[in-house]
Formats: C-alpha cells, sequence, structure tokens
C-alpha cells in the first residue's frame, strides 16, 4: 500500500525500489562525480531514447527509458521522477540533468555486481539446460520484452534466432554464458604505470 503525505511518500518510494539503489529524493544530490566513460555511457544511453533527436527528452522518451533501466514505475512515480529529474523545469530532460541525477542514485559496484543486474534486467526464466538440470536463463520471450520496452519491435521468432546465433545453437543464455559475454567485451584493466 502506497503511503500518503510528503517525504513519507519518497522514502516509501525508495524502500519499494530498494533492490534497485533508487531513491527519486536523492536526484540532483550527487554522491560521486562520473568519470568521462561513464559520462560517455550517459550519453549513449540518452541518445538511445531521444527518439526525435532533438537533444531532449521529454516524457514519451522518458518512459520507455526508465523501463529499459528496469524500473517499472507507476504513472505517479514516472511524473514524480522526471520533475525530479527536470532541474529546469521546462518539459523536457537535458543530457546534463540525466547525468546528475544518475551520479545523485549511484553506488560503486563490483563487476560481478554488474553483470548480476545485468542479467536481471533480461527477466531470466528457470528453464532445463540440460538434462535434469535447471538454471536461470535469458529466454527469447525475455529478449523480446526488453526490445520492446525499447521502443524497439523485434519477435520473439527474430529475439531466438539472435540467441542462437550468438550461442552456437543453444536456445537459452545461461549466467555462465551471459558472464562469458560480457567478460569478452570488458576492457583490460592495467596496473598503474603498465601504460
Amino acid at each position: 500500500m502506497a503511503e500518503q503525505g510528503g517525504s513519507s511518500s519518497s522514502n516509501g518510494l525508495a524502500r519499494r525500489h530498494s533492490l534497485l539503489r533508487v531513491d527519486p529524493a536523492s536526484a540532483g544530490k550527487p554522491s560521486q562525480s562520473f568519470n568521462a566513460d561513464q559520462i560517455a555511457e550517459c550519453k549513449e544511453l540518452f541518445t538511445i531514447f531521444d527518439k526525435n533527436g532533438d537533444e531532449f527528452i521529454d516524457k514519451s522518451e522518458f518512459v520507455p527509458m526508465m523501463r529499459a533501466l528496469g524500473l517499472n514505475l507507476s504513472t505517479q512515480e514516472l511524473d514524480m521522477f522526471f520533475e525530479s529529474m527536470d532541474e529546469s523545469g521546462d518539459g523536457n530532460l537535458e543530457l546534463e540533468e540525466l547525468v546528475t541525477f544518475l551520479e545523485g542514485i549511484s553506488r560503486p559496484i563490483s563487476f560481478e555486481e554488474e553483470l548480476c543486474e545485468a542479467f536481471s534486467f533480461f527477466d531470466p526464466r528457470t528453464v532445463e539446460i540440460e538434462h535434469n538440470v535447471e538454471s536461470q536463463a535469458i529466454t527469447d520471450k525475455g529478449l523480446a520484452k526488453i526490445f520492446k520496452n525499447m521502443g524497439e519491435d523485434i519477435s520473439e521468432s527474430e529475439c531466438a534466432d539472435m540467441i542462437k546465433a550468438a550461442t552456437g545453437g543453444k536456445e537459452v543464455i545461461d549466467f555462465k554464458t551471459f558472464q562469458r559475454f560480457c567478460k569478452a567485451n570488458k576492457p583490460p584493466r592495467y596496473p598503474i604505470g603498465e601504460l
């Protein structure tokens, strides 16, 4: 049941989304500043959802972005997030406003935590991956749902083909395979002095 009132409502939302570590009340209060790579990632996210290319994200572009980030929010919650991010109050989000908001809700996480969160974003299902061996895995249905939330029209059949192409014929992507994909694309880390 939703709480009523000013700050108690914000606190309720923070608790409701505690697994995502998102608190709309923290917008505009950066806990850390992003580095150049993180800002580049924000810009990429922004560009993906700026469908009309006007360098703003309006409310119609905002909803798919929040869903793609794994936030399935009510209309009231979406409005609250949008208003807290829209520092200029012009009804549009600029890249700088998105960066400020994301800095405010971020916290450092390990690469393994990031992999787990990324995997769960694809809404994995328990499936049999080998004879009598069940595991959480990304399915064609889960992948198609993500594409739909991002505003892309890609069928389950097309997603099944993508999964088979990426896995060498498997019908699902289990966490071990997902880790292998992600680690293969992870930039190398160089100790100081070896650059």
